[in-house]
């Protein structure tokens, strides 16, 4: 980790990004790995400042693995805030977001939290959902790389973000609730 700290002078988004890593590894050893740390070593400024806002907008799970919610009226909500331009075939090109989708099926996640930032919506069943039914959820989850390189982020939220994708998800899913949690804490 010295040795990668002490050959890279770069911006002070990269300094203050490998000063999170150190505080990470000092916490608690082995944190990120020398694949994450090589790939982050070799990563372009404007790829290090899109990345971070790339993961302004990702949800977790409770277990704090991040990912994106599928879907063009997701992608809408993020332009609506400025964002134009999707790099996510850039991350599953490089490595930092899933090629694959994943899927929350509206009868198996009775009970999931997730969380976007200090808020988290439990999900669940409506009164009339049939087990078996309905659309599932998707969305792409954080590469171990990816998500490596994400906690070392000071990620900024967006205010309005997060409600508003619930909003969306509720819309398109008609026995998923979405029930507001209080603020976990930021």
């Amino acid at each position: 980790l010295f040795l990668h700290l002490s050959s890279f002078a770069g911006s002070a988004l990269e300094r203050e990004i490998w000063a999170r890593i150190l505080v990470l590894e000092l916490a608690e050893p082995r944190t990120i790995s020398r694949r994450a740390l090589q790939f982050l070593h070799l990563m372009d400024h404007w790829e290090l400042e899109a990345f971070v806002e790339y993961c302004a907008f990702a949800f977790s799970f409770e277990s704090g693995w991040r990912f994106m919610f599928e879907g063009d009226l997701v992608r809408r909500e993020i332009w609506s805030y400025g964002r134009e331009a999707d790099l996510s075939h850039h991350w599953i090109d490089v490595g930092l977001l899933s090629p694959e989708t994943s899927i929350l099926a509206p009868h198996r996640i009775a009970g999931l939290p997730l969380v976007y930032r200090s808020k988290c919506w439990e999900v669940k069943l409506s009164g009339d959902a049939v087990p078996g039914t309905g659309d599932p959820i998707r969305y792409r989850k954080f590469t171990a790389l990816g998500q490596q390189i994400a906690s070392a982020l000071a990620a900024k939220t967006f205010n309005g973000y997060a409600r508003n994708v619930i909003k969306v998800l509720q819309g398109q899913h008609d026995h998923v609730l979405f029930t507001s949690v209080e603020d976990r804490g930021a």
